[in-house]
């Protein structure tokens, strides 16, 4: 985190594409080794039947992020001039900063697992230590597996692929929302931030009640495809509308099908994988499914230019968004039915 905070107000004091592109590629390698690293830690402080509230909790953060992000980096863009810093060289500053000092206050506050912490009590230390010794012993038959075998695994490629092709959806709407939400009317800059805070608004607050359902019901496979579906149906009201609210609509149902699926996603890994290759499965599985933002936004641009408007490339987000939740459907419906479980070593 430190790292990654350090990277992104460096960026202000790029000068040209090279140093740019050169800072924005370490800074996918300092984000790279975070995210598996909190999957991790997750699963060695909470128990499976809470990770998707925990999951979605986790996610607030980048989806607040994202209603807050629009109308704050609009304001501290109008900060030209002040210690002979323009406006988007503060927004690095002032948007990295907080990562840094976050990075450094979980290094010496988080402990690696509950029986060293010390803002626990006793009681607490061992009531969580023990029911985490319990479901990882009502698990069942465990298959070990070596690193190697553990990466190539059908398992981690296919969830690997189920993660693009949802981050494609996420990135693609994510990206391009301000320049679609501007397409649609003539909204000022600051109007266009808050506008689009909106759909990230509600993606917010339906991924918080999913994310408890989940945990209650201990149901993945129903709840991934149907806000998967939906989602897609969001996509494809946005892309069809004649109505620019009606679009922003859709739009705000094609994020609560991304982000509500997205959540309950990141709970089949972490019970699939433990021990010190988990570590590695859920890298590679993040890492692979990246390449989606790259894919996403790219994808998106092309087919707008192809096609002239953004009504084609929508329908391929809500397309790859679809694909997810089918991939995720039958993968689960395989997972549960088959026996032993895979838990690497």
């Amino acid at each position: 985190m430190a790292t990654w905070g350090i990277l992104a107000c460096l960026a202000a004091f790029a000068r040209g594409q090279s140093s740019f592109l050169v800072l924005r590629f370490l800074l996918g390698i300092a984000e790279a080794g975070f995210f598996p690293g909190v999957l991790l830690y997750f699963s060695l402080w909470f128990p499976p039947g809470s990770r998707a509230g925990v999951m979605a909790t986790f996610s607030l953060g980048s989806v607040v992020s994202l209603v807050a992000a629009p109308p704050v980096s609009a304001y501290l863009l109008h900060l030209d001039g002040i210690a002979g810093l323009h406006g988007w060289q503060w927004l690095f500053l002032l948007e990295g900063a907080p990562s840094i000092a976050l990075g450094i206050a979980a290094f010496y506050f988080l402990t690696d697992c509950p029986q060293r912490a010390a803002w626990l009590n006793r009681d607490e230390r061992e009531w969580l230590t023990s029911t985490l010794l319990a479901r990882a012993e009502n698990q069942g038959s465990v298959q070990h597996v070596s690193i190697l075998q553990s990466l190539s695994s059908p398992q981690s490629v296919l969830l690997a692929f189920a993660a693009m092709a949802n981050i494609i959806a996420m990135y693609g709407v994510t990206m391009w929302l301000p320049q679609i939400v501007k397409s649609a009317g003539v909204l000022t800059d600051l109007q266009v931030g808050f506008v689009t805070s909106l759909p990230f608004l509600c993606a917010a607050i339906a991924m918080k009640i999913n994310g408890a359902h989940a945990d209650r019901t201990g149901e993945q496979r129903w709840q991934i495809l149907l806000w998967a579906i939906a989602g897609a149906g969001g996509f494809a009201l946005a892309a069809t509308a004649g109505n620019a609210w009606i679009g922003l609509s859709g739009i705000c149902l094609a994020a609560m099908g991304i982000w509500c699926t997205n959540t309950v996603f990141w709970v089949v890994p972490m019970r699939l994988f433990t021990g010190v290759t988990a570590a590695a499965n859920l890298a590679l599985i993040n890492s692979i499914g990246n390449l989606g933002g790259f894919i996403g936004p790219y994808l998106t641009g092309e087919i707008r230019q192809l096609s002239g408007g953004y009504a084609a490339a929508l329908l391929t987000l809500g397309g790859s968004l679809t694909l997810f939740g089918l991939l995720m459907f039958f993968f689960l419906q395989k997972e549960e039915a088959a026996s032993p479980r895979l838990h690497t070593i």
